[in-house]
C-alpha cells in the first residue's frame, strides 16, 4: 500500500498523557521547561492559549505538541534543541511540552486527540 493510502487510513486515537501540569500564570508560562538539567517522562507541560514556543534558556532539547481549542494534534515538533523558535502554528489553542521523544513514544500524530490528566487522575481543566 502506498504510503498516502496507508496515512489517509490511520484512524486517529486518544492519546492520555500524563502527568501534566499547566501553566496558567505569568511566572509559569514564563519559566516554563528551562534551567531543567534533564526531562523525564514525568515531565509534561501544558501552556493553553499558545501558537508559538520557544526554547531559549533550555538546556536540552524537548518535544512540543501544538492542539486545537478540541485538544486534537495540529502540528508536532520532535526534539527541539535550546535556543530555537517554533514557527508560529495558527490553527492551535495550545502546546505541550515533552521530553524529547516522548510524542514518539506515546505514538503522538497530527489527528490524535489528546487527554491530559494531573498526577492524581483527574482531567484536568484549562
Amino acid at each position: 500500500m502506498p504510503m498516502a493510502e496507508r496515512e489517509a487510513a490511520r484512524v486517529p486515537r486518544i492519546v492520555v498523557v500524563r502527568p501534566v501540569a499547566v501553566a496558567h500564570t505569568w511566572l509559569q508560562r514564563a519559566v516554563g521547561l528551562m534551567g531543567r538539567r534533564r526531562l523525564t517522562e514525568h515531565d509534561a507541560l501544558f501552556f493553553p492559549q499558545c501558537r508559538a514556543i520557544h526554547t531559549c534558556f533550555m538546556r536540552v532539547p524537548m518535544d512540543a505538541v501544538f492542539v486545537s481549542r478540541a485538544m486534537s494534534v495540529v502540528r508536532v515538533f520532535s526534539e527541539l534543541r535550546p535556543f530555537r523558535f517554533s514557527p508560529p502554528v495558527w490553527q492551535a489553542w495550545g502546546v505541550l511540552e515533552l521530553a524529547a521523544g516522548m510524542s514518539r513514544t506515546l505514538g503522538i500524530q497530527v489527528g490524535d486527540q489528546l487527554r491530559l490528566e494531573n498526577e492524581f487522575s483527574r482531567l484536568l481543566e484549562y
